[in-house]
């Protein structure tokens, strides 16, 4: 069973996981059972919690149920929802140590960029000095982490109403693109991060209503998914109303070619109808 909405509190630590107490936040009467989680949940959890004050935090490996095909299936529709209506969105960029050091470098040309306004071409020079730094090299680690072109990432950055740090990371990535230090990944991160800022301008503006699922696929071709079905089912939050999926296709029982055929047919529709 998933849960709309969960509430975590530490309860027992293992060397390789931990069991939590979990509330289901959806019934007036709390109703509370154990389970396991990664350590890397864990160690979100603690980066995220405060002794001043309760929060409630969805994470999506743990209240959805990554092993039932139906549970996953009747959860596509409310992705969107869960997202635009959460307090805040959170990207871990994982607790390394290097981590703490390249989020100390973003900010700092996150900074510079609001502060001077330069345009692209003048943040190479601005910078230069640091290319052989730790603190750079440890940023261009995070930012050429695989988190940033995946799919699933274009619904949760641009549906969310405040995603931590990716204002930042836009502005680093959007400044960084003449670094000579770029690789293939850096690249690829930064597509990724154009097409969030674009969609995420573009939900702001009210102008969303223009993209159908034609446009998204063709935007982002190059984008990751594990399930090459979830190519479609990640861009059916982006879509509005008028151009929303059916619900019949965002099934994890068809087929990746059975979804595909169907978007295709979807798209030379509304193609034709044009």
């Amino acid at each position: 069973m998933g849960l709309a909405a969960a509430a975590a509190t530490l309860h027992e630590r293992t060397s390789s996981s931990l069991v939590v107490a979990i509330r289901e936040a959806t019934s007036r009467l709390a109703i509370m059972w154990p389970i396991i989680i990664p350590g890397s949940a864990y160690r979100l959890l603690h980066a995220c919690s405060s002794v001043f004050t309760d929060k409630l935090v969805w994470i999506e490996a743990i209240c959805i149920n990554q092993a039932d095909v139906e549970e996953r299936s009747r959860q596509l529709p409310l992705m969107k929802v869960i997202y635009s209506k959460a307090k805040k969105v959170v990207v871990w960029p994982g607790d390394e140590w290097d981590s703490g050091m390249a989020m100390g470098m973003i900010q700092r040309v996150f900074s510079a960029m609001v502060m001077y306004q330069a345009p692209e071409e003048e943040m190479r020079d601005l910078f230069e000095d640091e290319w052989d730094r730790r603190a750079w090299k440890a940023m261009l680690k995070l930012l050429e982490n695989s988190y940033f072109p995946r799919m699933w990432v274009m619904q949760e950055v641009v549906r969310g109403s405040d995603v931590e740090i990716s204002r930042g990371i836009f502005f680093a990535l959007g400044g960084l693109r003449t670094s000579p230090a770029r690789t293939r990944a850096f690249t690829e991160a930064a597509m990724g991060v154009d097409l969030m800022s674009l969609f995420r301008l573009a939900a702001e503006k009210n102008l969303r209503g223009d993209f159908h699922i034609g446009h998204l696929l063709a935007a982002t071709a190059k984008s990751q998914a594990t399930d090459p079905r979830d190519k479609v089912f990640a861009l059916s939050g982006l879509l509005s109303d008028h151009h929303a999926l059916p619900e019949s296709l965002l099934d994890y029982n068809k087929s990746a070619t059975e979804v595909f055929l169907e978007t295709a047919k979807i798209v030379l529709e509304r193609e034709r109808d044009a």
